[in-house]
């Protein structure tokens, strides 16, 4: 089974992967877990999705992330660890890989929240 990422710049595209991409994929023994909203303007105070114009505001965002420490630790980086393929001799479980995403999610809403390092 392979398993897909998807990154999504605004609602109509999130939706598009959902009803149409994410069924479409499962015939071909894909499994697309649900498309991440990216978050990548600021105005006014208010948080703007989707209509990104370059990867740049993206990968910054996916970086920042990445490299959230909590306690002295890399916490997504960490997490991983305990899960690689030698350790748990398996795959990651399809909800094992939705909590990672989740407990990303949950970082890049707190660092919206601080406003640090996320555009």
């Amino acid at each position: 089974m392979a398993r897909l990422y998807l990154f999504a710049e605004g609602s109509t595209e999130q939706t598009f992967a959902n009803t149409v991409l994410k069924p479409h994929l499962a015939n071909f023994g894909v499994y697309m877990h649900n498309p991440v909203l990216i978050a990548h303007a600021r105005k006014k105070g208010r948080i703007h999705r989707g209509g990104g114009r370059n990867f740049t505001a993206m990968q910054n965002d996916i970086a920042a992330i990445w490299d959230y420490k909590l306690g002295g630790y890399q916490v997504l980086k960490k997490w991983l660890s305990y899960r690689e393929h030698k350790v748990l001799d398996r795959a990651l479980s399809p909800e094992e890989v939705q909590y990672f995403a989740d407990t990303a999610r949950r970082i890049g809403a707190i660092l919206l929240m601080t406003a640090r390092d996320i555009s």
